[in-house]
């Protein structure tokens, strides 16, 4: 069971979900460090097992250090990406002062292109896709038909490439990789208020018509 999860108004308005495991819960994507989004997680759902990043961007990741401090669980990141979570301030100008997490300190676990994560119940096979930034990656669940894409691929669009370690010549090559997958995947993307459908993008999305 995938689910999203809202935070606080005053956050950024980027997704992020909850896989639900036997073992407990598995977060994509943590963009806020409210202490209670941890306390609403563990009462809801259970302890956190596992955090998987899909770049390293504050709206994305700030709220890794609280999750692994709370509940001792390694963070996943491309190794591209690793300074995000773990040097924040050096990012912070670029990105128009955006509030950042604490330095992750422990529980760091970098990955690569083809890297199958086990992870309670599941699988999530890591796909590197840089353009947006230089460890950007999508996390697919083959058995499950889930694709979770973070600001690679949204509905109808695709992730700037203005920002500071976004790689714009490398949208071909990291787009390729998704044309290849099953077009019935259910794409979770890092921004939108709904997921849509692969098949729907390769036939819609301009960015994958190329």
């Amino acid at each position: 069971m995938v689910i999203h999860l809202t935070f606080p108004q005053n956050q950024q308005a980027a997704n992020c979900y909850l896989v639900i495991s036997k073992e407990g819960v598995i977060v994509v994507d943590p963009g806020s460090k409210d202490p209670s989004i941890a306390k609403i997680i563990k009462e809801k759902y259970g302890d956190v097992i596992a955090v998987l990043i899909t770049h390293g961007h504050y709206d994305h990741s700030k709220g890794a250090s609280l999750l692994q401090t709370t509940f001792n669980c390694p963070v996943y990141v491309h190794k591209e990406d690793e300074e995000w979570l773990t040097n924040p301030k050096k990012y912070q100008k670029a990105l128009f002062y955006m509030q950042i997490g604490e330095p992750l300190k422990d529980g760091l676990v970098t990955i690569n292109d083809g890297d199958e994560l086990k992870i309670g119940d599941f699988t999530f096979q890591v796909i590197h896709t840089p353009f947006h930034s230089k460890g950007s990656v999508c996390y697919l669940l083959k058995e499950y038909n889930i694709l979770f894409t973070g600001d690679t691929l949204f509905n109808g669009m695709i992730g700037r490439v203005d920002l500071v370690t976004s790689e714009p010549k490398k949208i071909n090559e990291s787009l390729n990789k998704l044309k290849k997958l099953d077009p019935k995947l259910l794409i979770y993307p890092g921004h939108g208020d709904k997921p849509t459908i692969l098949r729907h993008e390769l036939e819609t999305n301009p960015y994958l018509l190329m």
